[in-house]
């Protein structure tokens, strides 16, 4: 199940919450930026903040916020599908 939009939402308010009021990766702790618009053949940065799901999707996980993490796009295309 995908997380609804305002899941998403809360799942970053809470990442803030926790860091000051900046959006942090919960794995590598890098600083991560909002998301921008898709833009064809511009590959997005490396630190752009993605909310994972912690337990997987194909594992069973749900799209509960209390699933949720922040992650930097790096360490969510690393951490693919593992818990």
């Amino acid at each position: 199940m995908r997380f609804t939009p305002k899941g998403k939402k809360d799942v970053k308010d809470e990442n803030a919450r926790k860091y000051d009021g900046e959006k942090r990766c919960e794995n590598c702790g890098v600083t991560t930026v909002d998301a921008q618009k898709s833009q064809k053949g511009v590959t997005p940065p490396a630190h752009e903040a993605q909310v994972d799901h912690v337990i997987p999707k194909a594992k069973g996980g749900d799209g509960a916020p209390s699933n949720g993490q922040v992650l930097c796009r790096e360490c969510n295309n690393e951490k693919s599908d593992k818990l």
